[in-house]
């Protein structure tokens, strides 16, 4: 299997629905070849991972907004004017440098729709707590 993957990684042929961005290319194709080979979820290989000395990204903008007490769309507003994050030209928020310190863009596949989701580290709460 890891022949495959490493195949695929070699070959760089970025899927047309992984062609964002909002991350780097390689972890997208190598999280699509993982798919295609195992059928495994990003998020069922991260769960997998040994554990971390620091806080995972685990934290999407609805999240985020429940333990600031807000909605999601507060939250993303508040990312962006502290830098961390912007809208492109797909209307899609999409990290700056700053916003790749606290977050990780995630490949994500739904109803034929893929993209990239947005998951924070929990410690930009603080930061975000500051800036409200």
């Amino acid at each position: 299997m890891l022949g495959r993957l490493e195949c695929c990684l070699e070959s760089r042929n970025t899927p047309p629905a992984l062609d964002k961005p909002a991350a780097r290319a390689e972890p997208a194709v190598a999280a699509a070849c993982i798919k295609s080979n195992t059928n495994l979820t990003t998020e069922e290989i991260r769960r997998a991972l040994p554990a971390l000395q620091e806080p995972l990204c685990l934290l999407n903008a609805t999240q985020l907004g429940k333990r600031l007490h807000c909605s999601a769309k507060a939250v993303n507003q508040l990312l962006a004017s502290r830098g961390f994050q912007f809208r492109n030209e797909r209307d899609e928020w999409e990290l700056t440098e700053a916003g790749r310190v606290w977050c990780e863009a995630i490949p994500y596949s739904r109803n034929g729709h893929s993209s990239y989701q947005l998951l924070w580290n929990p410690d930009v709460i603080a930061c975000l707590r500051e800036a409200a």
